[in-house]
Parts: C-alpha cells; structure tokens; sequence
C-alpha cells in the first residue's frame, strides 16, 4: 500500500498541532513497514532545521518532500498521483488539497480528508466570506471523500455542513514519551496558538475574579506564537495590567522539545479555555505528564470527567475560576490520584503504537470497495 499525506506544515515546522499530528501518524505507518509519502510546503521551517527545499528525502516517517510554496506542492501531488494507493488530505482550506479533491472526483478516486476543525460554527466565523464557497465546492465533489472527525463534536459539525457524507471518527494519536518525575510548582498554564479563538482573555478574567486562586500564589504562564495576531497578544497584556495581574501572570513565547515536556510535567494544570478546539494535542501531551487538564465545554474533552482527570467547563471566567478552585482546595491524596488518573487515561486511549491498526484497516476497507 502506497499511502500520501499531504498538508500545509509538518514537523519539524511547529505551525499548528496539525503538523506534529501528521507526523507522528506518518511516522507510525512507516514503522508497520507502509510506503508513505508526505507533500508539504517549507512553512515554518527555518534554516536551523537544516531541510532542503524542493528535494525528495528520506526520512523516519517516509519519503519527504519540503515543497517552497503551495504551487509547488501540488505540482508534486500531480506529477506522482498515478503511484498511490490512497491519498490523505487535511485542511479544507489549503488550496492544494481542493485542486487535488477536485481532481481525484474527476478520476473517480476516494480520498480521505481531514478537516482540522474548520467546521466548527467559531472557526467559520474568521473570514466566513472567503470560507462558504469553498466549503459549497467541497460538497459538490464529496461523492467519493472519506471525511475524518477526531470526535464526535467534530462528525456532527461535518454534517452541519456537508449533510449525509461518508465520515470516519478517529482520535489523534501520539507518540507517547516517558513521564517526567520532577517537582510540581504552584503554577498554570496555557499553551497554544495566541489567537482569539482560545478565549485565554477568560482564563485572564478568572484568575482576577477568584480572591482564593490568589491568596494561594498561584500564577499562570501563558506560552505561545502569536505569530500573525499580535495584536490580540497586546490586547491580553493591556488586560492583565489593567487587571493588576503583572506579577501573577507570565507571557512566554513558543517553546518545543526537552523544555515544552518539562513545562507540562511541572506545571499544576493545563487549561484550555477555547471558544472552539477541534482536538488539542497539548491536552494528550499534558495528560501524558500526568498534569490534570481543565478545558472549555466547546473542546471534545468530556472525558476528563469521566476518567477523573480533570474539568469540562463552560468557558466564562466564573466557571473556569470554580475548577481551578477545586483543583487547587484539593487534598494532597486527592490530587495525586487526579494527576495518576490523567496518566493512565493518557495511556489507554491516546497511544499511535497501540492504535494505528485502527488507520491501517480504513486504508485497506478503501482499497477492498474499489
């Protein structure tokens, strides 16, 4: 089985979660020994990484190539179509992925297409103009797309928009690194995107509503890009001085590698307070490290009430402040349990080792229904 993926950003490119998603279920299907080409472009690839551009690699996770713009990606996509088996597209709105849906409805190819989110009612809010009649082409030429929702929040979104289309519902899985054993410090933290969809002006307002998360010395840091929205970052730190929050709240840029894992492992709880989240890796990630996560009721996250492994909340400042009260009026016992509960959740459910049969086998009921 020839398998391509192909998509915007990649890892080592830290643009999105999609690009470590990507790579990891690459990755997965190269060690079950399937052929797996992957077509990006060179976004968020800086000369430090040392990749060629515009050159077929070989790397851990398939043949490689770094393409320099999207008109070169999908001149790649076209010039191999013919060798693969099965191609794999994310984003709806990466426009390599339309001209390759398009022309694979007209070849009469299945594909299968990952659209990151961007069904939701909150993601379409942002240049919803330019989205709709992408999104009307996209249901005309859906007769042969396999759409893939990470949740069933996700599959009723799809629907909302597409109508009765052939979906396939699967997590993201990860790879999954080894627990740190390190000190926990009396500190919060959000990481992601700095954009306005993570409503972390919320989380802002929650800490300064709640006289009991202050009393405890608690601070939060706030980690990541905000790379093309800046000016919302101002707009955050002009709250948190108006809030008189400077010395309790901490604006950091991206961090990746040894020193994200050891944030996580350190810190007392994730919370994501998004407006919208089609998955959010860095919930695995902290879980993984045992950090309880606290997220907003728009994420797919019920089940960290299920498994006890932390809140899912509505996302205003009120109920966000109740859950990290709770977290932090929790007991010694009681929180190691939580933080042993987000481990072992983490571990049965998120692993791309022990799921990636789950992958394989949609793969293969594609090639068996041509």
């Amino acid at each position: 089985m020839n398998i391509l993926l192909t998509t915007e950003n990649l890892f080592p490119s830290q643009i999105g979660g999609a690009s470590n998603a990507i790579y990891w279920h690459a990755k997965a299907l190269s060690d079950r020994d399937l052929k797996v080409s992957v077509i990006v472009t060179s976004q968020g690839i800086e000369e430090k990484h040392n990749i060629p551009i515009d050159k077929w690699i070989n790397l851990n996770y398939g043949e490689v190539i770094y393409c320099k713009n999207r008109l070169a990606a999908f001149y790649e996509v076209l010039r191999n179509y013919n060798k693969y088996d099965i191609i794999h597209l994310s984003s709806l709105f990466y426009f390599p992925s339309i001209l390759t849906a398009i022309y694979s409805f007209f070849r009469k190819k299945q594909l299968v297409w990952s659209p990151r989110g961007e069904c939701s009612i909150n993601a379409l809010k942002f240049s919803r103009w330019k989205k709709l009649p992408v999104l009307k082409l996209i249901k005309a030429i859906s007769k042969n797309v396999l759409f893939h929702s990470t949740s069933a929040k996700e599959t009723t979104e799809i629907r909302d928009i597409f109508g009765n289309v052939k979906i396939t519902e699967v997590p993201n899985y990860l790879y999954l690194e080894n627990r740190l054993t390190i000190p926990v410090k009396q500190q919060f933290l959000f990481m992601g995107r700095i954009h306005p969809i993570k409503a972390i002006e919320n989380l802002i307002e929650a800490f300064s509503i709640s006289n009991q998360i202050l009393s405890h010395n608690f601070t939060l840091q706030i980690i990541g890009s905000s790379k093309g929205t800046e000016s919302y970052l101002e707009d955050l730190k002009k709250l948190v001085d108006e809030l008189n929050l400077i010395k309790t709240i901490q604006f950091i840029d991206h961090i990746e590698g040894e020193e994200k894992t050891i944030k996580l492992a350190e810190s007392y709880c994730l919370i994501l307070p998004s407006h919208t989240e089609n998955f959010g890796n860095v919930v695995i990630e902290a879980l993984n490290q045992g950090t309880p996560v606290i997220a907003s009721n728009n994420t797919p996250w019920e089940s960290l009430e299920i498994y006890s492994a932390g809140f899912h909340v509505p996302n205003d400042p009120q109920n966000i402040a109740n859950a990290i009260c709770a977290i932090i009026t929790a007991d010694n016992e009681d929180y190691n349990l939580l933080r042993n509960n987000a481990y072992s959740f983490c571990k049965s459910q998120f692993s791309i080792t022990d799921n990636i049969g789950e992958w394989i086998a949609i793969y293969e009921s594609i090639l068996q229904s041509k």
